[in-house]
């Protein structure tokens, strides 16, 4: 599967929930994760433990640099 994944920063938390709020957005909950990675010849693998979805083993591909980045993962 492919995803583009894209960290920032947003400095007013109150007002970012305000403007989901008004686009229909609602609160899913707090997730709690921990990331177990491990070396792998080809790509990347790492353990997701999620509070909301248990336990999964991702394996994925992904270049590193800033910006938007795709990655395809399994």
């Amino acid at each position: 599967m492919k995803n583009i994944e894209v960290k920032a920063r947003y400095p007013d938390l109150a007002k970012g929930k305000a403007i989901a709020s008004r686009l229909g957005a609602m609160p899913g909950g707090k997730d709690s994760q921990i990331d177990t990675y491990f070396k792998a010849l080809h790509g990347r693998l790492k353990l997701r433990e999620s509070s909301i979805s248990g336990a999964q083993l991702i394996f994925y591909h992904r270049a590193l640099g800033p910006g938007p980045i795709e990655s395809e993962y399994e």
